[in-house]
């Protein structure tokens, strides 16, 4: 159960905002930290091409 939740974090990093595809992992570009925020990552959509920070 927990195995294959683990599984999918890792192959995807999330939906893109703009037209909900999911982003896999391999598509991540950048991650940064914000002085006063979480940490956010920056992908390009494999659907629409766009750089998004999946949600």
């Amino acid at each position: 159960m927990g195995g294959s939740d683990s599984t999918a974090l890792r192959r995807f990093l999330g939906r893109c905002p703009d037209c909900e595809m999911s982003i896999p992992s391999g598509r991540l570009l950048a991650v940064y930290e914000p002085p006063d925020g979480w940490p956010q990552l920056l992908a390009e959509c494999p659907d629409c091409e766009a750089v998004v920070h999946p949600a």
